[in-house]
């Protein structure tokens, strides 16, 4: 008869047989697990990698041929530093045929401490990310663009550069087509041509072309001929054109002359016409350096012709989607007259101001956020001109007052939440590059080009400031 104790004895010896037979498959379960644990956190280190890596990248100011390159720069800089445990890693970076978004591929191996005893010596991981490039939120951007004389310095290539800047930077900005970008253009020199299509708003006065008949009576005078020049001297002399200086010759002669006589002419007359060619003055101060009272209108500047139209600068084009229209715009931009920097600074204001004279602009937001108003401010000189206070006419030489005007203005601009970035090109002056580095919203938005080339370069930098790159899972 078998007794308790003999079935206790053969129960232990049970068990015994049992935990010998489960025990090699529990011991590679819990070696599976603990490197298949190891994998997924080092998974998840190199998707962590992967991500920033991707957002890095997505910069806008890397080219197809640079995303590569950077994204193994960084990621390899990453693994040395904080995941050596990655090993050597695979990678792959591409910019989309739009330029809209960059995808970054990752994969690698992870050595098994314990599965490698059974033949499974490493466990494949990979990670992929795609980070875009876009402008995040309502963005209204104002180009105030120096259009004067000193734009055409020969050999310098300034305007050329410009307008390819600058719509290069349109580009950029509106690559992506759910884009809220709105964007307007504001040509200065001496004055602003607001455009003759408006030539009927309320906030423009006297535009209206007229006619007046002139004549001029008939007078005699003493009249004393010259009969030859003789011991001609050819001299130079220095000249400016908007500050920059020019090389001007004249003969200087001696002068015989012969017997004076009387001359008579009768009297004559003629049509005069008087034309609205886009330009106007200044408000009367202190409203010429703000956007306040919309209703105090502009006045229109007359140009007293023989029935041809008087020259004025490239229109303004208020903010609009119509990017191709905008482009077309700043191609079409010539250069010519004196410097007056206040008048590009308070249009750029009226171009983003929610009231007339352009009321395409949202309403201010106090944080800047929405829509987020951007001033783009770029002159290559220093202020020639000044305003004429009884004219209001910008036909002044007082450079202090216009240099007052235009600090005055930066700060009223500023105090509205409009960001300013500006640019000094090719400006050798040090008061006129102080007085354009504090008119910026920081030191991150003012820019010394010192050559026209450096242009290009200004004008994506600040495309990309005004971009903001995220991942899309």
């Amino acid at each position: 008869m078998r007794t308790p104790h003999h079935f206790r004895r053969d129960a232990d010896g049970a068990v015994a047989v049992v935990f010998a037979v489960l025990f090699v498959p529990l011991v590679i379960a819990i070696g599976a697990a603990v490197d298949y644990s190891r994998a997924s956190s080092s998974r998840a280190a190199l998707q962590s990698i992967t991500d920033s890596t991707a957002l890095a990248v997505a910069n806008p100011k890397y080219t197809a041929d640079q995303v590569q390159h950077t994204a193994e720069q960084i990621i390899n800089s990453e693994v040395q530093d904080r995941y050596a445990f990655l090993g050597n890693l695979n990678i792959k970076a591409t910019l989309s045929a739009d330029g809209k978004s960059v995808t970054v591929q990752t994969s690698t191996t992870v050595k098994n401490e314990f599965m490698s005893r059974f033949g499974n010596d490493v466990t494949g991981i990979s990670a992929v990310a795609q980070a875009f490039r876009a402008v995040t939120g309502s963005v209204e951007l104002a180009l105030v663009l120096d259009t004067t004389g000193s734009m055409n310095e020969p050999g310098k290539n300034k305007l050329t550069t410009l307008k390819s800047a600058a719509n290069s930077m349109i580009d950029t900005l509106t690559k992506d087509t759910k884009a809220d970008v709105k964007i307007g253009v504001v040509p200065f020199a001496q004055y602003v041509n607001v455009g003759m299509s408006n030539r009927n708003q309320p906030w423009i006065s006297g535009a209206t072309d007229y006619s007046k008949n002139s004549c001029t009576p008939g007078s005699c005078k003493t009249v004393t001929p010259v009969v030859r020049y003789y011991n001609c001297v050819k001299n130079s002399h220095i000249a400016y054109n908007d500050g920059i200086p020019y090389t001007w010759y004249s003969n200087d002669c001696q002068v015989e002359y012969g017997t004076p006589y009387e001359q008579c002419t009768q009297t004559t007359c003629a049509d005069y016409w008087y034309k609205w060619n886009g330009c106007v003055k200044s408000r009367p101060h202190p409203l010429n350096l703000s956007d306040d009272k919309p209703s105090t209108p502009y006045a229109a500047i007359m140009t007293q012709t023989n029935g041809t139209p008087g020259a004025c600068a490239s229109p303004i084009q208020p903010l609009t989607t119509n990017y191709g229209l905008l482009k077309s715009s700043i191609s079409a931009l010539t250069a010519q007259g004196e410097t007056y920097l206040p008048a590009g600074l308070v249009w750029g204001l009226n171009v983003l101001s929610p009231d007339q004279p352009f009321s395409e602009g949202a309403a201010y937001d106090p944080n800047g956020k929405m829509p987020r108003k951007v001033m783009v401010f770029m002159t290559d000189g220093v202020n020639t001109k000044s305003l004429n206070a009884s004219s209001l006419m910008h036909d002044g030489t007082n450079r202090s007052q216009a240099d007052d005007y235009t600090k005055k203005l930066c700060a009223n601009i500023k105090a509205k939440g409009i960001e300013i970035y500006s640019i000094a090109l090719m400006v050798d002056d040090a008061d006129a590059k102080t007085m354009l580095q504090n008119c910026a919203s920081g030191g991150d938005h003012y820019f010394d080009a010192t050559n026209s080339s450096m242009l290009t370069s200004v004008f994506s930098q600040i495309a990309t400031s005004l971009q903001t790159t995220y991942l899309g899972r």
